[in-house]
């Protein structure tokens, strides 16, 4: 009985053995990868904006910054599982892997609370891209009642033009892209966004308005510290025939230099709209608009490369002296 469970002890111990191995060389491989995102993001920014604010796709920033650098960690693993390592190298890997965890864990909590996500900004509602004729299209705002939205005079053309060159600023074109993205499938009108939105006539109604800013003051999704809105909302019906209500509305300032930014998804049901999706996320300015996760981890990764290049260079030294 006692050899039993000597056994069984021994079978834990090396299964605990295997899988903290396994992670410390996983995680190791991963940083060594992962840091060399930041020559992408030295070299062509713009093209790194591209897929980290992308409208529609995460995959892609996804893939490349977690997929890629997961897999060649995993094929570190196996590379170095059966070689013999010094102890020294060993705690260095284990405090690579340890010093990793803790940034993403903790840089992904405070990019949720500053930013409102963890890692990228999400995409707009799937429900979007289904879109297949816009109804109406309005810019609303509260910025002189400070109570009630109201259908604004003011048309600001700039807001719902596809600015693909500006894609981080010009968070309420981000529908539009989509629009303009499937106007070349099986749409009625997708292509004439613009036409819609000067059109004094193809205007949402104030009934449906009014009801929409109560539902929108009594959501979780509403940043407290501000109350005055301006954006686009827009009314679409999909092919299946159902009926929804996008809106894109920016916050002023809830702190400085930081700005809320909401969208909320509404599908009509007897008549009337009823809130179903939102989400809210904020930007900053002056110059401090980057400095969040996806920017920052591929520095600290390759930081953290070249300090334990340095570190094992220094302990290759002693071992060989």
């Amino acid at each position: 009985m006692r050899c039993v469970f000597t056994y069984n002890f021994y079978c834990l111990h090396m299964n605990r053995k295997n899988i903290f191995t396994f992670l410390i060389y996983t995680v190791t491989g991963f940083t060594f990868i992962h840091g060399l995102l930041s020559f992408l993001i030295r070299v062509n920014t713009h093209l790194y904006d591209q897929i980290v604010f992308h409208y529609s796709d995460s995959f892609t920033w996804y893939a490349l910054c977690f997929c890629v650098p997961l897999s060649g960690g995993i094929a570190f693993y196996f590379f170095m599982r059966a070689k013999p390592i010094a102890k020294g190298f060993k705690i260095l890997f284990a405090c690579v892997c340890i010093v990793q965890l803790t940034f993403t864990l903790l840089a992904a909590i405070l990019n949720y609370n500053h930013f409102g996500y963890p890692f990228k900004i999400p995409t707009v509602f799937k429900e979007v891209s289904e879109a297949k004729k816009i109804i109406t299209c309005s810019h609303i705002d509260n910025y002189n009642t400070k109570h009630s939205l109201r259908i604004s005079k003011e048309l600001n053309q700039w807001q719902i033009k596809p600015d693909r060159e500006n894609i981080y600023d010009n968070k309420i074109g981000r529908p539009f892209m989509i629009f303009e993205d499937n106007s070349y499938s099986n749409t009625e009108n997708l292509h004439d966004a613009a036409k819609i939105y000067a059109d004094s006539q193809l205007k949402i109604s104030p009934m449906i308005l009014l009801d929409i800013e109560k539902q929108i003051r009594e959501s979780s999704i509403r940043d407290k510290r501000m109350d005055l809105f301006d954006g686009i909302i827009t009314e679409f019906i999909t092919d299946k025939g159902i009926k929804y209500l996008f809106a894109g509305l920016n916050g002023l300032w809830v702190s400085t230099n930081h700005y809320v930014f909401y969208e909320l998804l509404f599908i009509e049901k007897d008549g009337k709209y009823k809130l179903v999706k939102g989400q809210r996320f904020y930007s900053d300015i002056n110059g401090i608009e980057r400095l969040e996760y996806a920017y920052i981890a591929p520095f600290f990764s390759l930081f953290l490369s070249g300090l334990w290049l340095a570190l094992a260079f220094i302990i290759w030294v002693y071992l060989k002296y």
